[in-house]
């Protein structure tokens, strides 16, 4: 596959810009064997591409940036290659890595990145209204007064996926199991599909330093797990990687939403339920996937029962 792959990018670059490859390299996350993403160069210019190992994902991008402009993210071509392998060629985007610098920020240019973090999301979830939930093929949307059926089966899923894992027969992680099945009482009732982007941390922010010596949000990546759902669901997932260690920036984020978009009440009340289905989730199917996700997903899992009766602490 490497091979057929290095035949790829040369001919991609090659039919879309008749520029000739001189090296490439990978620069996407690769562990959950998801799809492969290369950084490009060329004599004239650097790309980015990407190809899709599975189904539905090229998609998901595709629909999702033609209505959310302020990703700053610009596709320049798309295909399938050999009739079997999706991509899409990207202009490159200078920076780093939220993730890959964080820890050296200070705490004033992790406000103002938090802040701009919470305005770019905003934008999103604003950009574009649906009367429906789901994925971007017919068969795939439902109505939304289907929403909260929807969650509770598929959240049992995930429990019998969760619960068949050796490793989580045990009272601790069982008391997960009971939580968010107690909070079922609390989903929201869905009124509006808004995009979700569903995989929004640190991997997938793009920051960069400025003349004022600040690094700031650059570019949001990796659209391929988008769809119209519960917008809620990407500040959970802030929550997974910084608010719960960090809730010191959720205000910061909060100041930033709100310039673009309202937050729902319902936002508070299903908290809990969110934070631990989220675990739920991760925990039952990344062990045989990749271990340093496992490992960091249960410890998410695992926090979460601990701090249980405080994160009331944590309401918008």
């Amino acid at each position: 596959m490497i091979e057929q792959l290095s035949d790829a990018i040369h001919e991609i670059v090659f039919d879309t810009f008749q520029e000739t490859v001189i090296n490439y390299y990978e620069c996407g996350h690769h562990d959950l064997n998801r799809n492969r993403v290369y950084q490009v160069n060329t004599s004239e210019n650097r790309y980015i591409l990407k190809f899709y190992y599975k189904p539905n994902k090229r998609i998901r991008e595709l629909n999702a940036l033609t209505y959310f402009h302020d990703a700053k993210l610009k596709i320049l071509n798309y295909g399938i290659w050999k009739n079997y392998l999706e991509w899409s060629l990207y202009g490159y985007i200078d920076g780093d890595m939220l993730q890959s610098v964080i820890k050296v920020l200070t705490f004033e240019n992790k406000a103002v990145i938090f802040d701009e973090i919470g305005q770019r999301m905003a934008k999103l979830h604003a950009c574009k209204t649906f009367d429906y939930f789901g994925d971007w093929t017919v068969h795939k949307q439902s109505p939304l007064i289907e929403y909260k059926q929807f969650i509770i089966k598929d959240t049992e899923r995930i429990i019998h996926n969760f619960q068949a894992i050796k490793a989580h027969q045990n009272i601790r992680d069982q008391k997960a199991v009971q939580i968010v099945r107690d909070e079922y009482r609390n989903i929201r009732t869905l009124d509006i599909g808004r995009l979700c982007h569903r995989d929004l941390d640190g991997r997938n922010l793009i920051v960069k330093a400025r003349e004022d010596g600040m690094y700031h949000l650059e570019a949001i990546l990796d659209f391929e797990k988008c769809v119209v759902f519960n917008e809620h669901l990407d500040t959970i997932g802030l929550f997974r990687k910084y608010f719960i260690e960090s809730p010191e920036l959720i205000p910061y984020f909060i100041k930033g939403y709100k310039k673009y978009h309202d937050i729902s009440p319902s936002f508070n009340k299903e908290l809990k339920f969110n934070l631990f289905r989220l675990g739920l989730d991760l925990s039952s199917w990344s062990q045989n996937v990749s271990k340093s996700f496992y490992d960091e997903s249960i410890e998410y899992l695992r926090t979460l029962i601990t701090i249980e009766t405080d994160i009331i602490n944590y309401h918008f």
